[in-house]
């Protein structure tokens, strides 16, 4: 009898078991079910919002949130931060449009660059309790960016970095003998000042990610240090190490404090159209060391020829007046040429340039008081110990959307104006950078023309010509540079609005809209020019370095 009982009770807890189970899951996969419907009100609210000027900051965060606990099937904690995310639209405050001026150029600037070039705490970025570095929103700034660039040569070997810690995530970007290596690392970024990664002051990548970028600078030495780690061994490894001096004169964009230059048209915030506008310094350095080590060889190379720099930048949007948008379409474009040159051998001569055009169509400009946009650049004579100002120039390309060859043509001069010499330089690229480290650029459409076509890119090129400077010509050959554009090439149709209107053909990312029929995929597009939290079975935090800015968390792919 009490075997039978035992039995009975055995079955009724199984029962109970298994009905507790099935609600669970019935409960499971009613709150996944939700959770699509629950994210597009989100998106559409979020949209309208962020079109009008609201700060989002705090939504974000917990949108973010909601997308990793979906993409690792917690779904009862992903609905609870989506309601967060959508409690904090409800709560979210205007954003004031700052007001302030703009010029065409600060190449005049001759300062080394400090600590607070570096990390402007307190003016354009600002660090939490925790070290996280974020940006004051409420101020009108929209992106802060650290890219290293560099190539390093040895006898058999050729390695190109262009690696970025941007507020919000990074990029890793390697080259090593035409072996492509990229990865986009998710946010937040963090400040140290503690040795974590270097004794000196340090920006980084979200350490819990598989490889970690650190950017640190000795003051004082004016020594700029540079390394990607791997996590996921034990210890983790060191795959890239760069140390770099400072020298002569940097580039400057702008001081944190302005004035700042024009790069480009940022896009619309609360009904006025903005300009992009940054500041920053792009610094050349003498390269002291690297070091790659290739994880699938498990080998080590040193390097002891070769360029980097450091190009760091602030973002602000500057407003120019109202306009009207269809469909709350938040918009974007702009024409973007920077070149680098690095001459290593016999005399040594390194330049930067950059220069963005206003391409809008003539009946839209008509109706703004646009401000001169950035027309840039400095050379330095690095065996001389000379430095001079390089904003005289013209540039132009083979005409193609991605080109294959660079044409410089210009006068450099000293601080007072005067014409110290003349360049005539040719570039060839001998390999692209597109989105996410592709052979071929990333195109896409153009609000102002339907038949247009953008696309932005890097690219890796090698100069030839001549350099003049007093009586003295120098031929060049072969001379390694980096390049980074952001190419339009105009169609039949452009905006022909009396009133100002963009169309709502406008078509910033191709296929980056949400499919709500697109099982299993969610994707969440925030134009901040901004932050892009895709989700496609897992969190993809991407930034965009669209000429159009830089866009945050970084840079494009």
């Amino acid at each position: 009898m009490e075997k039978k009982s035992l039995v009975a009770v055995c079955l009724v807890c199984l029962v109970i078991a298994s009905l507790v189970g099935f609600s669970i899951l019935i409960r499971r996969a009613l709150i996944k079910r939700s959770f699509p419907q629950k994210f597009s009100e989100f998106r559409a609210r979020y949209q309208e919002k962020r079109t009008k000027g609201y700060n989002l900051s705090e939504a974000e965060y917990w949108v973010k949130k909601a997308l990793e606990a979906y993409s690792r099937k917690d779904y009862e904690s992903a609905i609870v931060f989506l309601d967060k995310a959508l409690e904090s639209l409800e709560k979210a405050e205007k954003i004031p449009l700052p007001s302030f001026d703009v010029v065409r150029s600060n190449s005049w600037m001759t300062d080394v660059v400090t600590i607070h070039d570096f990390v402007p705490f307190g003016v354009a970025i600002e660090r939490l309790p925790d070290n996280r570095i974020v940006l004051p929103r409420h101020q009108g700034w929209t992106a802060s960016n650290f890219v290293v660039f560099g190539m390093c040569f040895n006898e058999n070997n050729t390695l190109i970095f262009h690696c970025s810690v941007n507020i919000g995530g990074g990029f890793l970007r390697l080259v090593f003998n035409g072996k492509r290596m990229f990865e986009r690392i998710e946010g937040p970024s963090y400040y140290d000042d503690g040795g974590k990664f270097f004794p000196y002051p340090t920006v980084y990548t979200n350490p819990e990610e598989d490889y970690v970028i650190a950017i640190a600078y000795d003051e004082g030495t004016r020594t700029w240090y540079h390394k990607v780690v791997y996590t996921k061994t034990s210890p983790p490894k060191e795959i890239l190490y760069v140390e770099g001096r400072g020298r002569l004169t940097p580039l400057w964009v702008g001081k944190p404090e302005g004035p700042f230059v024009v790069h480009g048209i940022a896009g619309i915030m609360a009904g006025q159209l903005c300009l992009d506008t940054w500041g920053g310094y792009l610094d050349f350095e003498e390269l002291t060391r690297c070091t790659y080590h290739d994880l699938t060889a498990e080998k080590t190379y040193n390097f002891s020829t070769g360029f980097t720099f450091m190009d760091r930048e602030y973002h602000r949007n500057l407003p120019i007046g109202p306009i009207r948008v269809e469909g709350g379409k938040v918009v974007d474009g702009v024409e973007f040429d920077a070149m680098s040159f690095h001459k290593l051998e016999g005399e040594q001569i390194e330049f930067i340039f950059i220069l963005a055009k206003n391409s809008l169509p003539e009946e839209l400009k008509s109706k703004f008081n646009f401000p001169e946009f950035e027309r840039i650049g400095r050379i330095n004579f690095v065996s001389r110990g000379e430095s001079y100002r390089f904003d005289q120039y013209e540039f132009s390309t083979d005409g193609k959307l991605q080109p294959d060859f660079y044409y410089l043509v210009g006068n450099f001069t000293d601080e007072t104006g005067n014409v110290v010499g003349r360049l005539n330089l040719t570039a060839r690229a001998f390999a692209f950078w597109g989105k996410g480290g592709t052979e071929d650029w990333h195109r896409h459409k153009v609000w102002w023309d339907t038949d247009g076509v953008a696309a932005w890119g890097r690219s890796f090129v090698k100069w030839e010509g001549t350099i003049t400077i007093g009586n003295q010509t120098i031929v060049v050959e072969e001379v390694p540079g980096f390049g980074e554009f952001y190419r339009y090439v105009r169609g039949n149709s452009s905006l022909g609005n009396s009133e100002g209107e963009m169309p709502q053909v406008y078509q910033r990312l191709k296929g980056r809209e949400h499919d709500p029929k697109a099982e299993g995929k969610l994707k969440f597009t925030s134009y901040r020019r901004s932050l892009m939290v895709h989700f496609d079975h897992k969190l993809e935090l991407r930034a965009h370095h669209l000429i159009i800015g830089k866009l945050e968390p970084g840079a494009v792919d």
